[in-house]
């Protein structure tokens, strides 16, 4: 499976008004009202594209990101479709509660983490919240 190539930064105008912009390589930056309305849940999640569990070796260990718009707000955030989300702020996303409980913590945060495999190599996408 061949990845996307990354996302093209931001222009400044585009970032004010999608409330997100890339800051450097696998850094953003996003405005809290994008936080709370898109990703401040699981279920906000599920706005990003197609979300299912991913499992290996017969453990839930993740979420398989799929149908990934680079419009959308998953795809502003770096996410890629074929991405498997499995840490958030280094909680390992290893069960649905885990996964509620992480996207939880990120609610009130000013910066937080996702952990990404990406073509078999683990990354960390990281946000800053303003």
């Amino acid at each position: 499976e061949r990845a996307d190539p990354a996302p093209a930064p931001a222009s400044s105008h585009e970032g004010r008004r999608s409330g997100v912009e890339q800051t450097g390589e696998n850094e953003f930056s996003l405005s809290r009202a994008t936080l709370d309305k898109t990703i401040g849940s699981l279920n906000g999640l599920s706005r990003m594209g197609s979300v299912i569990p991913y499992m290996e070796d017969g453990a839930f260990s993740g979420f398989k990101l799929s149908m990934v718009r680079r419009s959308g707000i998953a795809g502003k955030l770096g996410l890629q479709s074929g991405d498997i989300l499995t840490t958030v702020n280094g909680s390992e996303l290893d069960s649905p509660e885990a996964a509620t409980e992480a996207f939880s913590s990120i609610k009130g945060a000013d910066r937080f983490c996702f952990g990404i495999t990406r073509g078999g190599s683990p990354t960390e996408l990281c946000y800053e919240v303003e």
